[in-house]
């Protein structure tokens, strides 16, 4: 069973401001391409602490760090959505069309 405290994630800005880099500095370095090429990665519909939520948002694609789920939302931590270089967090649903999977390590 997943534990019940997800582990914390406290990533910092990258120097490029990128959501690619930031989650690549978070464990998935020696994965690459641009957020929309990431769909040759997933390997899960469900989402795991630490793992990536591989998003249909923006021009070329979205990444975010899944650091809390529940039944019905996924709370990420990611960078450049609210702007290039910010980390953020948001929550987002379950059932939002624009998840297009995860990358597990």
């Amino acid at each position: 069973s997943p534990p019940s405290i997800s582990p914390k994630i406290a990533p910092q800005p990258t120097l490029d401001g990128f959501c690619v880099s930031l989650v690549q500095q978070n464990g998935y370095g020696h994965l690459r391409g641009n957020a929309d090429e990431w769909v040759k990665y997933i390997n899960s519909k469900e989402p795991l602490y630490g793992s990536v939520v591989v998003l249909d948002e923006g021009k070329l694609g979205h990444l975010a760090l899944v650091e809390d789920f529940d039944r019905n939302t996924i709370k990420v931590i990611e960078q450049n959505y609210e702007g290039r270089g910010i980390v953020s967090r948001r929550t987002i649903k379950r059932d939002y069309p624009r998840i297009l999977g995860f990358v597990s390590r």
